[in-house]
């Protein structure tokens, strides 16, 4: 990169930051103050892994076409789901709410009111509330994990999902998967079938056959998780620091058998995988590290397949 186009880059940069900071620097002298809150987040919500809370997110704008004035508000984690926004006096209308956590965990806000009055020397109010605190509640605390997960081998082939240790092989009988009839697979294809009762459950099936064959024909070979609600040995789940995991000393499972996909963590790019392979039983754990984060987004386990 040659150094005209760094010079240029910086440029843009600084007159962007102040457009940014001239745009609203002024509407402190008028005192009307818009404090945006979480008003029912549950204590439960504590317990989720630190690097998972700090990636949700509450998102929206508070607007003032005539005035000409566009608020954007971010509720996280590091201000305490809380915001003080200094703004010209006036009447504003108040977008939709989106809350942002990679999919992990789906969750749904609305604000309490679509339009509020902003006047001069006053602070108004603005709370935000989850849907369902009730149900978050309730999920969080099924997926603590249990002495018996914590407990348990690496590749013990136990996974604790909504409360309850099962064993992985016992899957296809306690979840219900679709009939795929038109489906088939080349000989050593491998396909995710998603449970139709279980959200962010897929089961993996393998043609093991020299064959063309139906997707019902296929080897039942390892279950895929995509939602926190599965806990896997050592308290692993969806939303685990990468640090926490692979760190050689300290980690859950320490440094991986090897990775797939870009080694570039934490950069936007491609996704990469962690993978954990036991030689003792052939069987293989990989871990789905997002692009953008350094936290696991899915887990696979796949049986018998020494490499």
């Amino acid at each position: 990169m040659n150094r005209r186009f760094i010079l240029v880059i910086l440029a843009l940069c600084c007159s962007l930051m102040l457009y940014g900071c001239a745009n609203h620097s002024k509407d402190a002298q008028w005192g009307a103050v818009c404090t945006v809150y979480l008003d029912n987040l549950p204590k439960e919500y504590n317990l989720l892994p630190l690097e998972l809370r700090e990636k949700t997110t509450i998102t929206f704008s508070i607007s003032n076409i005539s005035l000409g004035r566009v608020y954007r508000i971010a509720l996280t984690e590091k201000n305490g789901y809380r915001q003080e926004v200094d703004m010209l006096p006036g009447n504003y209308s108040v977008s939709e709410v989106y809350v942002s956590n990679h999919s992990i965990m789906p969750l749904s806000a609305a604000a309490q009111a679509e339009n509020i009055l902003l006047e001069q020397n006053h602070e108004t109010h603005l709370a935000v509330s989850l849907a369902d605190p009730s149900a978050l509640a309730q999920t969080i605390q099924l997926n603590t994990p249990t002495p018996e997960i914590l407990q348990a081998a690496p590749y013990s082939r136990q996974v604790q999902y909504a409360g309850t240790v099962l064993n992985l092989n016992s899957i296809p009988q306690v979840m219900s998967f679709p009939d795929i009839q038109d489906k088939r697979l080349s000989s050593g294809e491998t396909y995710e079938i998603p449970s139709s009762s279980h959200s962010g459950v897929c089961l993996i099936v393998k043609n093991t056959t020299t064959s063309i064959i139906s997707l019902n024909e296929a080897t039942f070979v390892g279950v895929k998780f995509t939602n926190n609600n599965a806990v896997f040995p050592g308290g692993l789940t969806i939303g685990s620091a990468l640090k926490d995991v692979a760190n050689a000393r300290s980690g859950l499972l320490g440094t991986p058998s090897y990775c797939t996909g870009s080694p570039l963590i934490g950069f936007s790019l491609n996704r990469s995988a962690l993978v954990y392979l036991d030689h003792a039983s052939g069987d293989r754990l990989s871990l789905t590290i997002d692009s953008s984060s350094s936290v696991v987004t899915s887990i696979s386990y796949e049986f018998d397949v020494y490499q």
